[in-house]
């Protein structure tokens, strides 16, 4: 039973059987996870927005939910699991025994534009793989996703769409023209239409 009545646009309350549920579902991921020996990581619903603004293009920056507490620092609701994990591990990373595999389970939030049917409280359960390169490492976390989504999918059909960011990225930073910093601080906020223009090629 979803009960939306009297919340803020986007999310939504469980309660009954669709809580016991999602429980059951992230019961199943988690002991996988566990499985393949991924270790819990537990991170808070807050943190500083400085360290993300240069990581973010405009639109990234749309989603977040920015707040400023009493002492004037100003903060973000958690919007990704990803960023914050390696903020804080990767100062430890030198005295942590490698490869480190971490799952994380929690809501998340980001502002959408209000639409029918849209979001902005999402729950996620996500794994990393730290420490390992390469195609061996490509192949655990495929393997891995796979599982996950098969264990969960309950007969519906789905299609895994990989996708690598930073692909491009050597390419697109050796046509710098007259500004390579601009092109390169623009791609790695991945605004398509900067580097677009900077290198239509």
């Amino acid at each position: 039973m979803r009960v939306s009545e009297a919340l803020p646009t986007g999310v939504t309350a469980l309660l009954f059987d669709t809580a016991r549920h999602r429980r059951q579902l992230e019961a199943q991921l988690v002991a996988l996870l566990e499985a393949r020996e991924h270790h819990e990581v537990v991170l808070p619903v807050i943190d500083y927005l400085d360290p993300y603004r240069a990581l973010m293009n405009d639109a990234r920056r749309g989603e977040l939910y920015p707040l400023i507490d009493r002492d004037g620092e100003v903060l973000t609701l958690r919007a990704d699991f990803t960023p914050m994990l390696a903020r804080l591990i990767a100062p430890r990373l030198a005295s942590l025994d490698l490869p480190l595999r971490l799952f994380y389970r929690g809501d998340v939030l980001r502002y959408q534009e209000e639409r029918a049917g849209r979001q902005r409280e999402f729950y996620q359960v996500g794994a990393e793989l730290l420490g390992l390169d390469g195609a061996d490492a490509e192949r655990e976390a495929l393997h891995t996703f796979a599982d996950l989504l098969d264990a969960v999918r309950d007969g519906l059909d789905a299609r895994i769409v990989i996708g690598a960011a930073g692909a491009l990225d050597a390419l697109l930073a050796g046509h710098g023209g007259d500004d390579p910093q601009a092109l390169a601080a623009a791609v790695v906020r991945r605004e398509q239409g900067v580097a677009r223009d900077a290198a239509p090629a």
